[in-house]
């Protein structure tokens, strides 16, 4: 590519050509550009006032009669009434044949010969000898000699021989005194006033004595005088920004006058230009295919008819167990708890009467055990948790190395030769020609400025 314009140039992205600085190139070039892409999309139509949704307060009236039919009586219709239909009951009629009693479990579980259970019951044993031992219970609970209680009787009331004289309980217990009246407890509202003379010493008058100061002195004001050289008025901002010679930017404000028009208006749309209208071809009917009946007899033989089919029937044998035989012989009625635990003849255990404590009537001489094991030990008070309240100080340099300071290094941004181009510098491209759309083109010259 020989030529380049600023958009290529440009490296920040900041910087593009004026497209249409002096109108349209199919328009007159001293009138301003008017093609945006707000007056493109949004025309403007006319407008008409919005109806007001407030109704009339004009009352509706109508000639016709009024009319009593309600809701009700439109939907609800009276119909006659019918009594409702009685299904008669079907009449039992028992099944033809003998029933079939036979099951699984008079199949499978049927009568096996069975022995006679032996007998559960544990041998026997027997220690030779009488028992010769006390239970706990007649130990513990012994029989003690207790005098029978003797029955309450109650006293016989005796009335009293004095007249009644007919003051009551509480008459008698509760007699009037008459006291003065209680001395209210509310301060008096006058002021409280003291004979004593007001004690105006404080602390700060008999602390801090007055002492004469010493005489002022007058410090000597030294003569200003002024720079005798100029003033520097250039400031860093003036330095830096220097006023550079560009043309006045053209308002971006839309033209306030309609857009206008005298080519007829385009009905086209996506619907109209997307969606033709197709000849419309009518798909051939499909003939239905012929029926034909399947060859051969239907099989009206089912599962149930096939698997269930009528057996002859036995009488079920009662599986009621018969009466046991009576074996001969005496009934041994003994049981294992008659055979261990047997009355033995003992005899009654007597008992025996404690000592009365005494207290010993001499003092005590010794050390108690809590004097012995427990000994005052003078030990110093705890240092106070409390960590202090004074600032901490280190004599360390401060280290205000951060990640950001030792990752991040600072490099260099190179300027976009775009705007070197615009404040007049040399990039090595040289200004050729501007066309009707607005774009500055730029021709590679092979110098470079120097950074």
């Amino acid at each position: 590519m020989t030529k380049r314009c600023i958009c290529q140039i440009c490296t920040c992205g900041r910087h593009k050509c004026p497209h249409f600085p002096n109108g349209l190139p199919f328009g007159d070039p001293a009138d301003p550009c008017r093609l945006t892409e707000y007056r493109n999309r949004y025309t403007k139509h006319p407008l008409v006032n919005t109806k007001s949704c407030k109704p009339d307060t004009i009352p509706m009236m109508s000639e016709d009669p009024l009319g009593d039919k309600t809701t009700q009586r439109v939907d609800y219709v009276r119909h006659p009434i019918e009594k409702p239909y009685i299904h008669p009951k079907e009449v039992y009629r028992p099944p033809d044949g003998p029933m079939d009693t036979l099951t699984n479990y008079t199949k499978e579980y049927n009568r096996k010969p069975l022995d006679p259970p032996k007998p559960v019951k544990l041998t026997t044993r027997r220690v030779p000898g009488a028992f010769e031992g006390v239970p706990t219970y007649r130990t513990d609970y012994r029989k003690w000699p207790v005098q029978p209680p003797e029955p309450h009787k109650p006293d016989i009331y005796h009335p009293p021989c004095d007249p009644f004289d007919g003051n009551s309980t509480y008459q008698t217990a509760y007699v009037p005194h008459k006291e003065p009246p209680r001395q209210s407890m509310k301060p008096p509202d006058a002021a409280m006033h003291s004979c004593d003379p007001l004690a105006e010493r404080t602390d700060y008058r008999d602390n801090y004595i007055k002492h004469p100061l010493p005489p002022k002195t007058l410090k000597e004001v030294p003569e200003w005088c002024p720079n005798p050289n100029p003033l520097d008025d250039l400031s860093n901002y003036r330095k830096d920004y220097t006023p550079k010679n560009q043309g006045k930017q053209p308002s971006c404000k839309p033209d306030t006058r309609p857009f206008q028009s005298a080519d007829p208006l385009s009905d086209d749309t996506t619907q109209r230009t997307d969606y033709k209208k197709w000849p419309d071809v009518r798909p051939p009917p499909r003939e239905p295919e012929p029926y034909h009946p399947p060859e051969g007899d239907m099989a009206t033989d089912t599962t149930h008819r096939t698997d269930f089919d009528r057996k002859p029937l036995q009488k079920i044998e009662s599986c009621k167990p018969k009466d046991r035989k009576k074996v001969p012989g005496k009934f041994d009625g003994n049981t294992s708890y008659r055979e261990d635990y047997r009355r033995w003849q003992t005899e009654p255990v007597r008992a025996t009467m404690k000592d009365v404590y005494q207290p010993l009537c001499e003092p005590f001489e010794g050390i108690p055990t809590y004097r012995k094991d427990y000994i005052d030990h003078k030990a110093p008070p705890r240092p106070s948790m409390k960590p202090p309240e004074r600032a901490m100080v280190s004599c360390a340099p401060l280290d205000d190395n951060t990640e950001y300071r030792n990752e991040y290094t600072k490099k260099y941004v190179a300027p976009c030769p775009a705007g070197v181009l615009e404040a007049g510098g040399n990039v090595g491209y040289q200004f050729k020609e501007q066309d009707a759309v607005g774009h500055k083109w730029y021709e590679p010259t092979g110098m470079t400025a120097v950074e």
